[in-house]
């Protein structure tokens, strides 16, 4: 039997990441090799707060480096089993290379995905905290959009 008191969760209070939608500079570009011959990627958005403060964030992402070959034939999630490492994969592939990655370099007005072209770039950037059922207390990316004047 416990010491404590019982408190219901709706009682305690949760604390949400800070929302910010405007311009950010990417810094930097980090890959590293990850588990399960994946490799991370890491790009630091460098960015100015409503306040004047000055603020970064850093989007992971896990991708697998035959990804990145013209003769790469996706899967799509929905054709395969769930839990499985297929259905893994071609999530990853969907949620990073298909819409984040690519959607940063078309913004960009680039014509290929080649990391060594971010840094010093300029994009507009949406960030939110993540789910509930994730932790609303960490922000996530929720968008890439062309930058703002």
């Amino acid at each position: 039997m416990s010491i404590l008191g019982t408190v219901k969760l709706t009682d305690v209070p949760v604390d949400k990441a800070p929302k910010f939608s405007g311009n950010a500079t990417i810094a930097k570009v980090e890959t590293k090799e990850a588990a399960n011959d994946k490799v991370q990627i890491n790009i630091v958005f460098d960015y100015t707060r409503a306040d004047g403060s000055e603020a970064s964030f850093t989007d992971r992402g896990f991708v697998k480096p035959e990804w990145f070959s013209s003769d790469y034939v996706p899967v799509d999630p929905a054709t395969t089993e769930r839990g499985t490492q297929e259905y893994k994969d071609a999530f990853g592939y969907q949620l990073n290379v298909s819409k984040k990655y690519r959607k940063i370099f078309h913004v960009l007005g680039l014509d290929s995905i080649d990391f060594d072209q971010l840094e010093g770039r300029t994009v507009g950037i949406v960030l939110g905290p993540e789910s509930e059922n994730r932790d609303p207390s960490r922000q996530e990316l929720k968008s890439v959009t062309a930058p703002r004047n």
